[in-house]
């Protein structure tokens, strides 16, 4: 089960049709639909069936979608999280001390904070 999957599925339940999934997702009719027939044979369970032009969702696709949604979700927090962690790494510090503070203090807290955080530019005033 791969996240392209339950993107694919959830472009079928939202838009109702594997045609207009399709063109959402900017793929082929046919990849749309070769992703559900994979998706229905990991979960052992049809998840959408045929409704005159369209295909909706039964009982366990209900179930599924939630689900889907929650993990896909979690998949995009994560993402953004790391790019976050990433960045913070980055980026200037400004710093202020007395001149005591700044004598005999900050040179082996600058020195631990640079080998960390090299990326980070760091100036006192």
């Amino acid at each position: 089960m791969t996240p392209a999957r339950l993107r694919s599925f959830l472009a079928i339940v939202d838009s109702g049709s594997a045609r207009a999934a399709a063109a959402r997702l900017s793929v082929t009719e046919s990849a749309v639909s070769a992703s559900l027939a994979a998706l229905h044979r990991e979960v052992g369970m049809v998840l959408l069936e045929r409704s005159g032009r369209g295909l909706r969702l039964t009982e366990a696709g209900t179930v599924f979608a939630s689900y889907a949604r929650r993990i896909l979700g979690l998949i995009d927090e994560s993402v953004a999280a790391a790019r976050e962690g990433v960045a913070a790494e980055r980026g200037r510090v400004r710093l202020g001390a007395v001149t005591t503070v700044g004598e005999y203090l900050l040179p082996g807290l600058l020195a631990t904070f640079r080998r960390r955080y090299p990326d980070v530019e760091v100036t006192l005033d």
